[in-house]
């Protein structure tokens, strides 16, 4: 039995989260024991792992005050549980645990790459550098994350991979029904959007471009499932909008099949991602999507195939993006064909978890 724990930040809910809990879910249990731990004091993520029968702890950091204690706790918590292999998720997860792993003398220490890292200043760049070396091997979820490695930070190629998420198959309540249980007559055009509420998610330019789209479609309604710093703000700014009857906050979802099932299209206006969990989950559930040609989401959408590419912060371009597909009832339904059909083919939870199942066997016998 190989014991592994997948280590990463935070307790709350986003696309690395869920990603985290479906391949520890996954995995195959007569080969595999995983548990997760978080740097984050305990949240929904440990719920929902627990809820999967995942063992899930928390080195219980609440701020920068007490984050002095996290490599101490991490330390402890190796010695304690003795992992033949420790998979960390995020900057700070990344690089706390490649050198705690390595002191604590965890056999295979593998890292993770989930986004192209706009962010980053020099000193992001430096401390990878040198942290890396304490990894075995970084997979990513996108090639546009693996060239950013190697490009701002020297990787060599044979350092990092590309393992792209998968999503569960799509659990599709009838439409009719879906709209039911969202509160909307069949006659509404629901556009939806899901992901955390935070600036890099770009949901201050897809306000802007709804209120046109409302404008001409007086029965167009915006539905966002998420949380995050921002939902004040972004409420606000629906209400100085004068669109605050169309738009419509639905906070943190554990279940979003609903949600997608209720939808006629999809719209991620991200200005970063990686390969973003929820554009996948929406393919998989047929939606014609409009999302933003950044990262690592030109991989999984081809413009005028399974959707439109727009450029980042142009409210414009989203709104000439979701009235095209409104406007054009066949194409909706044609693209969102195609995506699915993309969407089970290449971003299955199947071949994601097959493809991480060989990696751990693969580096757990180079050490052995």
């Amino acid at each position: 039995m190989t014991k592994i724990l997948f280590f990463t930040v935070d307790s709350r809910i986003g696309g690395t989260e869920k990603m985290v809990i479906s391949l520890a879910a996954s995995l195959p249990k007569e080969e595999f024991s995983v548990s997760i731990l978080t740097i984050k004091p305990e949240g929904p993520l440990h719920e929902m792992a627990r809820a999967s029968g995942i063992e899930a702890d928390t080195l219980g950091i609440r701020s920068r005050l007490n984050g002095f204690l996290a490599p101490l706790r991490l330390f402890r918590f190796l010695l304690k549980n003795r992992f033949d292999v420790i998979h960390t998720f995020l900057f700070q997860a990344n690089n706390l645990g490649r050198v705690v792993g390595w002191l604590a003398n965890v056999p295979v220490r593998i890292g993770s790459q989930r986004s192209t890292d706009y962010w980053r200043l020099p000193c992001h760049n430096l401390l990878d550098r040198i942290t890396l070396p304490f990894s075995r091997i970084v997979v990513s979820n996108s090639e546009a994350g693996r060239k950013m490695l190697m490009r701002r930070v020297g990787l060599a190629p044979e350092k990092v991979i590309v393992i792209p998420n998968g999503v569960p198959p799509a659990v599709i309540t009838p439409k009719d029904k879906a709209r039911e249980t969202l509160g909307f007559s069949g006659e509404a055009l629901l556009i939806g959007s899901a992901g955390n509420l935070r600036p890099p998610k770009g949901y201050q330019y897809l306000l802007p471009a709804f209120r046109e789209v409302a404008l001409k479609y007086p029965e167009a309604k915006l539905l966002i499932a998420g949380e995050g710093p921002l939902r004040r703000t972004l409420e606000r700014f629906s209400r100085r909008l004068g669109i605050s009857q169309k738009v419509f906050f639905l906070g943190f979802q554990k279940d979003l099949s609903v949600f997608y099932s209720g939808l006629d299209l999809f719209v991620m206006p991200s200005l970063w991602e990686g390969m973003p969990v929820a554009l996948l989950e929406a393919l998989s559930y047929g939606l014609p999507v409009v999302a933003t040609a950044v990262s690592g989401i030109p991989e999984v959408v081809s413009d005028g195939v399974e959707g439109f590419l727009i450029a980042p912060a142009n409210p414009q371009q989203i709104t000439a993006g979701i009235m095209e597909l409104l406007s054009n009832p066949q194409k909706r339904l044609e693209m969102g064909g195609r995506g699915r059909a993309r969407a089970e083919s290449e971003y299955s939870r199947e071949k994601m978890v097959a493809a991480y199942a060989n990696l751990y066997r693969l580096m757990v016998k180079e050490v052995k």
